[in-house]
Parts: structure tokens; C-alpha cells; sequence
């Protein structure tokens, strides 16, 4: 009797161990790409060689931890359609599910002095490879990553780090410029226009 009592005992801890396992919740997440045309690379670096494009609103699976790469952008690696293992820029994916509007801003650049132009840039610590004028319009990528002074912004179909403080979604510095030079010249012209009635009337009363 206690051979059986023992046997079942040790077949209940075993089912119990296969359910615990069986529920324990996966280590991987689901996530969305953000953007159309978003490269899987072989590896964590622009320069590697693309796998797959994938499609706005595509799902794959996340596979481990977010990670900082060597060019200073954070990278993700994924499992596409369990066929395609890779890695993409952690802000190409969004995670709540067919919510990209909520993702991405439409905003322009804006230099901080006249005639200027803002830095596109891959790698914060080298030259822009792209300069823009101002009010071009860039995509802002709302993202969870943490670039400091930093945000990534789409352009033409490519990602880049700009200055945060060279972004705006109302006036850019040169049409806050152009506005100011516009209401001095009309204050001109008003107060020169002024000037002739007045001088006009003083001549009539004479």
C-alpha cells in the first residue's frame, strides 16, 4: 500500500512540474515594426548585411534583452515568421500593437542660429552625413531607448540622430525670425505713413 501511495505521489509532483512548466510564461515578447522598409541584419551594425525588409506594422519576436551596440544606437534581435533571426535597431519596433500613429511625430528641423543648418548624423561622435535647412520635415520615432541629448528621426526612408533642441512641432527659428522682421517693417511702415498725415495736417492748418 505505501508503494502505491509513494508511486502516485511521485507521478502528482511529476504532472504538477509538466503544467508549471508548460504555463510559465516565455522570456520573448511580441513587437511591431514601426516603419515601412525596416532591415533585419545579420548583425547589430548598419553596415551588415540585410536579411529582410519588413513591413510597417509586421510582427515579430523579440529574443533576449535590448542592447547597446558599438555605434552607440541600442539593437534588438528578433525572429521573423520563425524563419528570419537577425537584428534591427530597437527603434524600429513598438510594442502595443498596431498603434504606429502613436509612435512617430511629424516635425521640422530648426537650427538655433540664422543660416545654419541642423546635423543628421549615424554616429553622435563623428560628422553629419546629412545637413538640413531649416523647416525640412523629419519623422521623430517615439521610442523607449535613451539617447540623451539625442532623439532618432526618419529621413528619406533612413534613421538618424539629431540634437533634440534642433526639433520643433511649431515655428522654426527662421520663421520666428522672418515673423519678427515682418511686424518691425510694418511698424515701419505705419509709423511712417503716420508721420506724412501728421505733417500733411500741419500744413494745412498753416
Amino acid at each position: 500500500m505505501k508503494k502505491v501511495l509513494i508511486a502516485i505521489l511521485v507521478c502528482s509532483v511529476c504532472l504538477l512540474s509538466l503544467f508549471a512548466g508548460a504555463s510559465a510564461p516565455a522570456s520573448n515578447t511580441a513587437a511591431w515594426i514601426l516603419l515601412p522598409n525596416t532591415p533585419i541584419y545579420a548583425e547589430a551594425s548598419l553596415d551588415a548585411e540585410v536579411l529582410h525588409y519588413c513591413a510597417q506594422n509586421e510582427y515579430v519576436e523579440t529574443k533576449g534583452e535590448a542592447f547597446a551596440g558599438t555605434d552607440g544606437r541600442t539593437w534588438q534581435k528578433v525572429l521573423y515568421v520563425n524563419s528570419v533571426e537577425g537584428y534591427v535597431t530597437f527603434d524600429a519596433l513598438f510594442f502595443t500593437g498596431n498603434a504606429t500613429m502613436e509612435n512617430i511625430k511629424m516635425l521640422k528641423v530648426s537650427p538655433s542660429k540664422m543660416g545654419e543648418k541642423v546635423g543628421l548624423y549615424k554616429i553622435v561622435t563623428e560628422p553629419p552625413v546629412l545637413e538640413l535647412s531649416d523647416g525640412e520635415n523629419v519623422v521623430l520615432l517615439n521610442t523607449a531607448a535613451d539617447y540623451g541629448e539625442y532623439s532618432i528621426v526618419e529621413y528619406n526612408g533612413e534613421q538618424y540622430f539629431v540634437k533634440t533642441c534642433e526639433l520643433t512641432d511649431s515655428l522654426t527659428y527662421n520663421q520666428k525670425v522672418a515673423i519678427i522682421i515682418a511686424a518691425a517693417m510694418i511698424g515701419l511702415l505705419v509709423s511712417f505713413f503716420a508721420i506724412i498725415i501728421l505733417y500733411k495736417k500741419k500744413k494745412m492748418n498753416k
